[in-house]
């Protein structure tokens, strides 16, 4: 539970340092380029956070490759990303196919083309994988490790999933544009951050998202590595923005209910099939974890 504090407390940090440090930046960037005041405070809090964390790991003697995940050899880390790519590619498949065959989404054939198709592919390709490494890094490579040093494997695969979760919905809202800027003002912007979290519409979504975060846990404590996970990870976010742009929600579908309110994708029915994954590998990674802290070596 400590390191599963600390950093809470050093998330808390980053997004009070970000509100301290709004205004004279955005004095500052406003006058070299146009960007919404709600988009600067998160984009601030994450350079905190990036600038921040390095100093905590080391503090927490996390920081190095075995703790963060990348044990494994060059060639075979980027082999194990490979094989998660083409396995995070085909989980999400499975749920937006079942949305286009029940009627929650539906083809946008207006955009079916292969040159559109093909380029939103490649974006959305290196999205994921900028998206798996720098997630995966944070929160399966420092977060997990922390927390499993310090107590139990679901204890770290629960609270780092948590983590994971709630950080999805930390959004701050548009400025008033009537009410002017000053030296406090992030602080208000900030407490609009967390809006999200009075809202009962919501918890499909926070539920499918601890879900996932769960399930690339346990590949973690499963390999002892992040590798595959990072692939995982980087094909959900392929498909997800892939089939984004090539379907819409259908507003009236009866089924609607199993999408959730954050991306109109990840809902019930995704934290369905995401459980049905857990519960394959969860024997899977249990043995190997306990293995591991036998002196088993981490898998390829």
């Amino acid at each position: 539970m400590r390191a599963f504090l600390i950093f809470t407390l050093f998330i808390v940090a980053c997004l009070l340092a970000a509100a301290v440090l709004f205004y004279p930046a955005w004095l500052g960037v406003s006058a070299l380029a146009e960007i919404p005041p709600h988009k600067l405070l998160p984009r601030l809090a994450k350079v905190v956070a990036a600038i921040g964390l390095v100093l905590l790991l080391r503090r927490m003697h996390l920081w190095n490759r075995e703790k963060l995940g990348y044990g494994l050899e060059k060639s075979r880390f980027l082999a194990a990303v490979a094989r998660g790519w083409v396995a995070g590619t085909a989980i999400m498949v499975v749920p937006f196919a079942i949305l286009i065959l029940i009627g929650v989404r539906e083809l946008d054939t207006s955009v079916l083309t292969l040159s559109l198709v093909s380029a939103t592919a490649v974006k959305a390709l290196f999205a994921g994988l900028a998206v798996g490494f720098i997630e995966e890094t944070f929160f399966r490579g420092a977060i997990y490790a922390g927390i499993r040093r310090d107590g139990g494997l679901w204890t770290a695969v629960i609270l780092s999933s948590v983590i994971y979760a709630a950080l999805h919905f930390i959004r701050t809202q548009p400025f008033d544009p009537s009410e002017h800027l000053g030296w406090t003002s992030g602080f208000p912007l900030l407490v609009t951050a967390f809006h999200q979290f009075g809202s009962p519409e919501i918890w499909d979504s926070f539920v499918a998202l601890m879900a996932a975060g769960a399930f690339l846990a346990l590949l973690r404590a499963w390999t002892g590595n992040i590798a595959l996970a990072i692939g995982v990870h980087a094909g959900w976010v392929m498909v997800i923005k892939l089939g984004k742009r090539v379907t819409d929600p259908v507003p009236d579908s009866g089924y609607g209910f199993l999408t959730g309110t954050y991306d109109q994708v990840i809902g019930w029915l995704a934290a369905a099939w995401l459980a049905v994954l857990i519960l394959w590998l969860a024997r899977r990674a249990m043995v190997a974890d306990a293995a591991r802290e036998n002196g088993a070596p981490s898998r390829g």
